[in-house]
């Protein structure tokens, strides 16, 4: 009985820091440093505020947090006398500050990560799903190319000839792949481009298990140059730390999707060294392993979009290239040159080493 129903049991291992976010930020009223700054303990605003008034504080509380947005948490509890112990019941959670929050002078936005109703940070099911989908993308293009004729002539007409390439235009020509390539069950041939045509349909992917906030490590937004040289950048995020497992299970109808284990971790193989040969081998960083992928957030424009395997290395650069540059004006200029587009990869360090953000490694065994 349910035959064409195949179940299994993924699991994402955590290689770089992994970063996926609900768009919340933590501002630096929010939070302050502790333990010799090694870590960092978010308020709990209610049971803050709570606190502040039972103090006789909470004019001067209200006043902090609505004016001068330079000024943050530890500095407005040096002025009231107040040290970590007076607030640490007003915690909402506490984490490893990791190397980007060096000293209270230093403090930046924390980009947040999702968590469920009761504070565990976890990995939505529609994560890992996009992530499978861009690398099924990536491959059926590669199997498939001169089917792809005609949409590799009008991306590179259009995408070089408008004048500014933002992520509206490059979701409107990564939609049209996408439904050349997965939206082929014909329920409404009146409406190819709608989601009952999509094969993906027949893929379900839970939310992963609940992960603990002890898994998460802040990490700093860094771009590794094909060079070597490093450029920090201000923005941190709350991070999966390397060697956290991710656990999630995945069913998937083949009576509408005909996708077996096997084609996804053929299709992540062959992502890793098309990924390795049109970008990574530019850095000085690990080789992938045939079972690499990227997930989440900030992993940068390679990993994220089907220009490589649609184009090929020498004119992936150069479209590529012609894409930032419009984006970017005067950062892109010379990637033609450098033989690689982009000419930064998104990185972190985590204990010291540099690491791509969002690696992992993935499993899949059915049961």
């Amino acid at each position: 009985m349910n035959d064409f129903l195949k179940k299994y049991h993924g699991r994402l291992t955590v290689k770089g820091p992994t970063f996926v976010g609900n768009g919340e930020k933590l501002l630096k009223k929010e939070y302050v440093l502790s333990h010799y700054n090694t870590r960092i303990n978010v308020l709990d605003q209610v049971k803050a505020y709570a606190f502040f008034k039972s103090k006789g504080m909470s004019s001067d509380y209200e006043k902090f947090m609505m004016n001068d947005p330079r000024s943050d948490l530890f500095h407005f509890m040096k002025d009231k006398r107040l040290g970590i112990q007076d607030i640490r019941s007003c915690f909402k959670y506490s984490l490893d500050a990791g190397d980007a929050l060096q000293d209270h002078d230093n403090k930046r936005e924390i980009h947040v990560f999702i968590k469920d109703p009761y504070g565990n940070p976890y990995v939505p099911g529609s994560s890992i799903k996009g992530m499978l989908r861009s690398i099924l993308l990536d491959e059926d293009i590669m199997a498939s190319s001169d089917g792809y004729r005609s949409e590799q002539t009008k991306i590179g007409t259009r995408l070089c000839s408008i004048g500014k390439v933002g992520k509206r235009e490059l979701a409107q020509e990564s939609k049209a792949v996408e439904v050349r390539c997965f939206n082929t069950l014909h329920r409404y041939d009146l409406k190819p481009y709608d989601a009952v045509n999509d094969i993906m349909s027949g893929v379900v992917i839970s939310d992963s298990e609940p992960l603990s906030v002890e898994d998460l490590v802040i990490c700093k937004k860094m771009d590794l140059r094909t060079d070597g040289k490093e450029n920090p950048l201000p923005i941190a995020r709350e991070c999966l730390k390397p060697g956290t497992i991710i656990d999630f299970d995945m069913t998937i109808d083949t009576s509408i999707a005909h996708i077996k284990s096997s084609d996804i971790m053929k299709a992540v193989r062959d992502f890793d060294d098309i990924y390795m040969e049109c970008f990574s081998n530019k850095f000085n960083v690990d080789a992938l392993d045939g079972k690499s992928v990227f997930l989440g957030g900030g992993c940068g424009f390679v990993s994220k979009t089907f220009i490589y395997p649609l184009f090929g290395k020498d004119k992936g650069v150069q479209i590529t290239a012609d894409i930032l540059e419009k984006q970017f004006r005067g950062k892109h200029r010379n990637d033609r040159a450098r033989n690689v587009s982009p000419h930064v990869m998104k990185c972190t360090r985590y204990e010291g080493k540099l690491m791509q953000m969002g690696l992992c490694q993935l499993t899949l065994e059915e049961f």
